[in-house]
């Protein structure tokens, strides 16, 4: 697969990420499910972030309840979302507003 950095990585930065993904998988190696790799990307994106002194403005205390109830969802089973396409009332809006039937609830 090939790596798209975020806009705004110098090559400091690209070599950091490439650094942080090698480690981690290094760390975890057989340990982590391939499903679970973009948590190494997160992780090391985050990094950098917090290296270049971004800044969320969310306290740890947020940021656990946050953990908290991500991980209560995810333990809470199967959970169905939409297609990727914003639906409303069997209808899809595109992108110039209009509105067509949904063909995905038009086939059951």
């Amino acid at each position: 697969m090939k790596q798209v950095y975020p806009e705004g990585y110098n090559d400091a930065d690209k070599a950091a990420y490439d650094d942080l993904i090698t480690r981690g998988r290094q760390l975890l190696g057989s340990k982590i499910n391939p499903k679970d790799e973009f948590l190494l990307d997160l992780s090391a994106k985050i990094t950098i972030n917090q290296w270049r002194g971004y800044d969320n403005n969310l306290s740890r205390s947020e940021i656990d309840e946050m953990k908290q109830i991500h991980k209560s969802m995810m333990n809470a089973g199967e959970i169905k979302s939409c297609p990727p396409d914003e639906f409303y009332d069997k209808l899809s809006i595109t992108e110039v507003n209009e509105e067509v039937e949904n063909e995905v609830v038009k086939n059951e």
